[in-house]
């Protein structure tokens, strides 16, 4: 890929709303970092406010969890929970790939196949809806997206605005299928990946952006991570490149050489190290005779936290007591691990190192002595003896100028941050492509024999580290019809398999048709074939031209050759995992959207039974209180502690178990339907006496007013006056004989009037004097009957035949 990058400059930022995320999807962590406008790159927090959050997701009974409450849900949950879920983008159920690493990570989850593509789904033992038990199964996609879905939360909560362009990084050798499955589910999760991105690529290029040196630079960058090792070689320098018409010298990142292991990684340390405490605790006296615990996933599990709890004791100590209480069986765990039999049992981890470096240089024509640094990068180069061995084999001090944990992240970021077209950024230069070669093979069948088969072509399309995006073309001369197969190397140490195939019709038989009678020969087939910003090959174009004799005419030649073009019919198909179609995507979505609205549910049936809890303790309180034992009758009382003492037995028997978000809503409304008597009376009593009060007030300046209401507006006429007066006086009758009929009766008795009752009287009357106040002036109006057409004096007054009528 041929990127130039670009560093963020806030001054020149001009969209309000700019932003993009770089995820570095990691095997056992991910992090985030952030690009907006008029700030540095950040780092994301997770809910706890760390800056690394583990890449897990559990399905707990009804409900899912991220991050460390996940991972600490694997021994209880092991089928439901899923630590490592990108692992298994891109293969089918049947992959032994699968459920050998399943099996090597005593790993309890449970691989089904999708019934329709036959992609690697899960299925949850313990999970349902809370609105069905029918049990539930999850896709690989599914899965991830939740995960990305939760990164992209975790990015908007810190951002405080909506975010989807998004670079997400890849392990080195990322299947073409396993690529497709990521932006499947990058897609489910509302983002919009611009690239996907190696994560040493992504460290480089954060270690590049404060670079701008015209002296070659080769940085050999190591990461370890949780279930890979990931060697990068790349040269920096500073060159110069032609941007927008202008030439300038930019820092250029040149990715030389690439290798990986996914067989070598801190996970496997763990794993590693908790065989060595298995194998100890079977040889305890009192194992003898039993099975061994490690046919026991979920004690493995157990063995694997404690394991890694030690190995990252052992990195700063010399030994560490390993201790589970009750492993198997009432049986404890109980030992000393030294660093050197941690360092001796896991050998083949440690020797797999060198090997890889071996491996890296294999073919470039370099060596360790072109090297001017080293970078580690990722958690498992903290182990003591990881530095040691990869220090031997570089005959160097390993550099540490980059923070190991979050430069994939800065650097994944920094490349979004140039893809999205809402930043504006300053030039790098970043050149990197596919680490192994695609390559094209033709076959022709022939139709009636099958065994007869024909290889026309074998040549690489795109060498390794071809830039992308790309494009090259093909073109060859046949007769028949054929298959293009594209081949890739998806692995450092896999061959080369077919990961797409094209059948091209309608070539055989040429010669019969009318149009192509006068054919020069078979047709010249070109075959256009491009590499997307993904990294994904896919046929652009296909095309077929037949040259036509030229026409003759008493043996001499005649006018020039023509081109036709021949139909071709194209039948292309994805060889293995092939990605979600749109209604297999519409139906992920929705699955997806299930989850959440299944967990809004139970978030809302929780607080439900929060504000039952808060009332019943809240009735309890007023049952032992006496001025509410005043205000409510002994039956009153007796109904209301029945109600309490049902309801707190109800929600203890229910306690973890569901229950309808209307069966809790009925209870409480009951609850406080009841409650409210004593309540309702304790607060009429005390609001009654300042209502009367105020509406006494409220009535005596009323009549004020209605009484001097015409002494400004004398039109107003007597009749209204005395009106609105008679309304005001029913009014205070009626407040004096409800008063002393309210004071002879008990407080829980019916009242003979409520302060809403007396506000409401009050308020009525305002309106009274309101619509009296606003009371219009008469018009004058006058009409003039026809004027005299006899001259008078200018002088004189009108006649008195002119008539002047007022109304």
């Amino acid at each position: 890929m041929t990127l130039l990058l670009f560093v963020l400059v806030s001054s020149f930022i001009h969209h309000a709303a700019s932003a993009a995320i770089g995820i570095d999807l990691g095997t056992e962590f991910l992090k985030i970092g952030l690009a907006t406008q008029g700030k540095t790159f950040q780092i994301v927090e997770n809910s706890a406010s760390k800056r690394k959050t583990a890449t897990a997701i559990s399905f707990q009974r009804r409900e899912r969890a991220f991050e460390d409450t996940a991972v600490g849900k694997k021994s209880r949950f092991g089928a439901d929970t899923f630590l490592y879920p990108q692992r298994f983008l891109g293969l089918l159920a049947n992959d032994t790939a699968a459920t050998e690493l399943l099996s090597a990570l005593y790993d309890e989850a449970r691989v089904v196949a999708d019934p329709e593509r036959g992609t690697i789904a899960f299925e949850l033992n313990e999970f349902t809806f809370a609105d069905e038990e029918a049990k539930a199964n999850v896709t690989a996609e599914e899965v991830v997206a939740m995960i990305l879905r939760h990164a992209k939360v975790l990015a908007e909560r810190q951002l405080r605005a909506a975010v989807t362009d998004c670079v997400v990084t890849i392990p080195t050798f990322f299947s073409q299928s396993a690529r497709r499955a990521l932006l499947d589910a990058a897609d489910l999760a509302g983002l919009n990946p611009l690239g996907l991105v190696p994560a040493n690529v992504a460290a480089a290029t954060h270690y590049g952006s404060n670079r701008l040196d015209k002296k070659p630079h080769v940085v050999l960058f190591v990461n370890l991570g949780a279930m890979s090792l990931e060697l990068s070689l790349v040269r920096f320098v500073a060159a110069e490149q032609k941007i927008k018409d202008k030439k300038s010298v930019v820092e250029t990142i040149t990715v030389l050489a690439e290798h990986n292991n996914d067989k070598v990684g801190g996970y496997f340390l763990d794993v590693c190290l908790a065989e060595l405490l298995a194998d100890r605790f079977d040889a305890l006296p009192s194992r003898r005779g039993t099975t061994s615990i490690r046919q026991t996933p979920r004690s493995m599990q157990r063995l694997i936290r404690e394991a890694k709890k030690a190995k990252e004791i052992l990195s700063s100590n010399k030994a560490t007591n390993a201790h589970i209480e009750s492993l198997a069986d009432g049986v404890d765990l109980d030992t000393t691990v030294e660093r050197s039999d941690f360092e001796t049992h896991c050998a083949a981890q440690f020797d797999a190192l060198p090997a890889a470096i071996d491996a890296l240089f294999e073919g470039t024509g370099l060596g360790v002595g072109d090297i001017d640094e080293v970078e580690v990068l990722g958690g498992g180069i903290r182990v003591p003896k990881v530095q040691e061995v990869l220090s031997a084999r570089l005959k160097r001090e390993l550099g540490a100028h980059l923070n190991g944990d979050e430069a994939m992240a800065l650097g994944a970021a920094f490349i979004a941050a140039n893809l999205s077209t809402s930043l504006k950024v300053k030039p790098i230069a970043l050149n990197y492509g596919l680490p192994a070669p695609v390559r094209l093979v033709l076959r022709s069948v022939e139709p009636n024999d099958t065994t007869n088969v024909t290889f026309l072509r074998n040549t690489t399309l795109f060498p390794a580290r071809s830039k992308y995006p790309g494009r090259a073309t093909v073109s060859f001369v046949h007769n028949r019809d054929l298959d293009a197969f594209f081949l890739v190397r998806e692995a450092a140490s896999s061959p080369e398999r077919a990961v797409a195939v094209v059948g091209l019709e309608n070539i055989t038989g040429f010669e019969e048709l009318p149009a192509f009678k006068r054919a020069a020969g078979p047709p010249k087939v070109t075959l256009g074939v491009g590499l997307n910003q993904w990294g994904l090959v896919f046929l652009e174009s296909v095309q077929a031209l037949v040259e036509e004799l030229p026409a003759e005419d008493e043996g001499k030649k005649k006018g020039k050759p023509a081109k036709l073009k021949l139909d071709v019919f194209v039948n292309s198909a994805l060889v293995g995992p092939r990605p979600l179609s749109q209604a297999q995507m519409k139906a992920s979505t929705s699955r997806i959207q299930h989850f959440d609205d299944n967990e809004a549910l139970l978030r809302r049936i929780g607080e439900a039974r929060n504000r039952l809890e808060s009332a019943l303790y809240s009735a309890k309180e007023h049952l032992e209180n006496e001025e509410y034992a005043r205000a409510t009758t002994e039956e009153e009382r007796a109904e209301l502690a029945a109600i309490v003492k049902r309801d707190e037995q109800w929600l203890e028997d229910t306690e973890g178990n569901y229950v309808g978000l209307k069966q809790v809503q009925d209870r409480l409304d009951e609850l406080k339907k009841a409650l409210q008597k004593g309540i309702y009376r304790l607060e009429e009593e005390k609001n009654r006496p300042g209502a009367i009060e105020e509406a006494r007030r409220g009535l005596t300046d009323l009549e004020k007013k209605i009484s001097r209401v015409n002494e400004n507006k004398p039109w107003i006429g007597e009749d209204l006056i005395s009106a609105a007066l008679r309304k005001l006086s029913e009014a205070k009758e009626w407040l004096d004989h409800k008063v002393a009929e309210q004071a002879v009766r008990k407080i829980y008795e019916d009242f003979a009037f409520t302060v809403s009752d007396v506000k409401q009287r009050l308020q009525d009357l305002r309106q009274v004097f309101n619509h009296l106040a606003n009371t219009p002036k008469p018009r004058k109006t006058t009409i003039k009957t026809e004027e005299k057409t006899e001259e008078k004096p200018a002088a004189t007054k009108p006649s008195d035949s002119d008539e002047h009528i007022e109304l």
